[in-house]
């Protein structure tokens, strides 16, 4: 299980007003074989919002498992072709939190895409899984995945836009924002 953490700050209408946001992104590789570390993350860690890449969920298996206690909203986009890969995210009921339905043209993209409001300020999160592939169809995949955030990225005074997950690109250095010259890497860093 890989875990990143972080502590978000969103900024509202005043540079003086930020709301805290604790969120927590981790790599499952079967989520249901690792549920103890996922309700410690949930249950001990605190975290308001948790994003899970390589879920390996399917219809099968019911969110209540994720979150017993019901503390939390589990949405989620299992892949339907397989029992790996699939996204997930678990956000604390105390937050407003508003699923965005993709448009089907963009339904062989493992992605998530919810908003966060906060009175009338709004984050936009992607959840993103990308398998490793290098082959056309992974080509494809990425420029469907750009046309997607392109059509639904928010630009306002008041939203920001976060793209987060397992991007399956080793040739990007993540630091310096530069890769190789592969298609994959460089159409991900657009």
């Amino acid at each position: 299980m890989t875990l990143i953490y972080a502590h978000r700050f969103f900024q509202q209408s005043s540079p003086s007003k930020c709301i805290s946001c604790r969120c927590c992104l981790f790599n499952a590789r079967s989520i249901v074989n690792k549920i103890h570390e996922l309700h410690q993350l949930l249950y001990f860690d605190n975290y308001d919002v948790l994003l899970v890449t390589e879920t390996w969920l399917h219809g099968d298996v019911n969110s209540g498992l994720l979150d017993p206690c019901s503390l939390y909203r589990v949405v989620r986009n299992d892949r339907v072709d397989s029992h790996h890969g699939g996204v997930a995210a678990l956000v604390k009921r105390s937050l407003c939190v508003a699923e965005e339905n993709v448009g089907k043209e963009f339904a062989n993209l493992e992605l998530l895409c919810f908003d966060l409001v906060f009175g009338k300020c709004r984050v936009r999160f992607f959840v993103v899984y990308r398998p490793p592939y290098q082959d056309q169809i992974a080509m494809n995949n990425v420029n469907m995945l750009i046309t997607c955030l392109k059509q639904y990225a928010v630009s306002d005074d008041y939203s920001t836009n976060v793209v987060i997950g397992d991007f399956n690109c080793p040739k990007i250095d993540w630091k310096h924002l530069s890769s190789q010259d592969d298609h994959i890497s460089k159409s991900v860093l657009q």
